[in-house]
């Protein structure tokens, strides 16, 4: 099953659960009066990782967002796997919608590569790489109110990344996706979009 197809599974099952219990629960008008967010980030699918992420609140207009993720991108010869968490404090204003943010974050990833011996046609292991990614993020952002049970999120900020790298070969390898190197650090820009669910 795809990474994708499974994300839309998740967030299926979430919103059927929230639509069941309307009947028997009031679900919260606003993020004034809701404790928990359950969001799914559909960008990170470009990159083959599943994040959900939990904002909760921890009083007031003091939010906590917990973003445990797994990445998986396998093929015959190169099998990418990982899985990381993103904890960020948001302050929101007073409209309860537009928000302040920081927090930090670490990905750790396993790279398993192997190759076809042209003379014996038989698969060889190559090495198998690991790389650990850590980050600070400051973001700015506005959460939006679909339904009573719905909401939307729209940010954007910067963080600064770095990386750690071992290899079973001893040698250097470089390892990037559509947008970036695992390996790479620096300062980068952050935006995205979220929708889920209030519980």
């Amino acid at each position: 099953m795809s990474m994708r197809r499974m994300s839309y599974y998740i967030f299926a099952f979430l919103l059927f659960s929230a639509v069941s219990g309307m009947s028997q629960v009031r679900l919260k008008e606003g993020l004034e009066d809701g404790k928990t967010l359950v969001m799914l980030t559909p960008q990170y699918l470009l990159i083959d990782e599943i994040r959900i992420e939990f904002d909760r609140k921890i009083s007031g207009r003091h939010w906590v967002t917990l973003a445990p993720h797994y990445v998986q991108d396998i093929e015959r010869y190169h099998a990418h796997q990982g899985f990381g968490l993103v904890a960020t404090y948001k302050f929101l204003f007073k409209n309860y919608l537009t928000y302040l943010g920081g927090g930090a974050q670490f990905t750790h990833h396993i790279f398993d590569n192997s190759a076809l011996d042209n003379r014996s046609g038989q698969d060889l292991w190559l090495y198998k790489a690991q790389t650990t990614r850590f980050g600070v993020n400051m973001v700015a952002g506005r959460y939006v109110r679909f339904f009573p049970y719905l909401f939307g999120d729209f940010y954007a900020g910067v963080g600064y990344r770095f990386a750690t790298t071992t290899s079973t070969d001893g040698i250097p390898h470089s390892f990037r996706n559509n947008f970036f190197k695992y390996e790479g650090k620096g300062l980068t820009i952050i935006f995205g979009a979220r929708v889920g669910l209030m519980l």
